[in-house]
């Protein structure tokens, strides 16, 4: 099981094929979505329709520029195929116009016993800080595993191990201070196999005095 896993996210910097497009349009000194959480293999694509812009990388796992800041009805498109929160700027307008894409794994989910929809969703914001919260949707009782997984497959906690009754099944993880980055958590039972990729964002120290 493990090994499935290892392999499965060892894809995740390979090249893989867009699935879906989404656009971000460049106008009034803004990007248009600010912040994009997608799917490994998406394509996001720029339009500029106002303006002298560029969109350019300045941190994270993917490395994209859509060139030197020019005008008109410019068009620049990049495929996501790592997992992580990547930052662009605007370069001749970089203290206004700056804008993130955030990258998860996507769900794959197999129907159940009785052929319904089952499977992990997101219950809470994913990115997220330092609770992560999802649910697990069965359609009728059944015992069920769930754990979590870092990006080298090693089992971080288990969130849920038993009998489980038919319905939503309520699950939250509060991440160690130690643990950034992205994971999988894993539900798996008698005719059901389900994962779901959360990404941890950096929170910072908390500050002196506050608990």
């Amino acid at each position: 099981m493990r090994l499935l896993l290892l392999l499965a996210l060892a894809t995740l910097v390979l090249p893989v094929s867009a699935q879906t497009t989404h656009t971000v349009t460049v106008r009034n000194f803004e990007f248009d979505p600010a912040a994009l959480t997608i799917e490994v293999g998406d394509t996001v694509r720029w339009e500029n329709e106002q303006g002298f812009h560029n969109a350019r990388q300045t941190s994270g796992p993917e490395v994209f520029s859509s060139g030197a800041a020019a005008s008109g009805d410019w068009t620049y498109e990049y495929t996501f195929t790592q997992v992580g929160t990547s930052t662009y700027q605007c370069d001749p307008h970089q203290s206004i116009m700056q804008g993130t894409v955030t990258v998860v794994m996507g769900t794959d989910t197999e129907a159940g016993p009785v052929g319904e929809s089952v499977g992990l969703r997101y219950a809470g914001a994913n990115p997220f800080r330092d609770t992560a919260r999802l649910e697990l949707a069965l359609t009728e009782p059944q015992t069920v595993r769930v754990a979590v997984y870092d990006a080298l497959g090693r089992e971080l906690a288990v969130l849920f191990d038993g009998a489980a009754p038919a319905g939503d099944l309520p699950l939250v993880w509060r991440a160690p201070a130690s643990a950034q980055g992205a994971f999988v958590v894993r539900a798996s039972g008698p005719g059901l196999e389900s994962s779901l990729g959360i990404v941890r964002v950096y929170s910072g120290p908390r500050p002196s005095g506050h608990h």
